[in-house]
């Protein structure tokens, strides 16, 4: 299977980006909540109002973890919040986010699920 990895700059490059490319969307969007230009909860937003990307799973991260963001976040429709660390761990996470995603068929999980964490992870 081929994988495809696509970065932007910003936030308003981000949703010209998927605003163009909607008929080829990409399986699941990793969001950094601190985006310059348009941030983060400002793309989630956006994109759980367009009816074109109201579907298409959103991970957020961010070098925080806020737990009343997060909430807002899950309310927002994201599908998990990381908290940004090493290269090492934050390889292992996406993994586990990714196999979590595709196992449960790009279900949001409940939110007590939400903040996704390495000990979360090994469950």
């Amino acid at each position: 299977m081929e994988t495809r990895f696509v970065t932007v700059v910003d936030g308003e490059k981000l949703m010209s980006y998927l605003s163009e490319n909607y008929l080829n969307l990409p399986d699941v969007l990793f969001l950094d909540l601190n985006l310059p230009r348009k941030n983060g909860m400002e793309c989630l937003s956006e994109i759980k109002q367009s009816e074109k990307l109201k579907d298409l799973p959103v991970v957020i991260y961010s070098t925080h973890l806020h737990e009343k963001v997060a909430d807002l976040l899950y309310q927002a429709g994201a599908h998990y919040y990381i908290r940004k660390t090493d290269m090492i761990e934050l390889a292992k996470i996406l993994h586990r986010v990714l196999n979590r995603l595709v196992v449960n068929k790009f279900a949001r999980p409940e939110l007590d699920k939400f903040i996704f964490t390495m000990e979360r992870a090994s469950l």
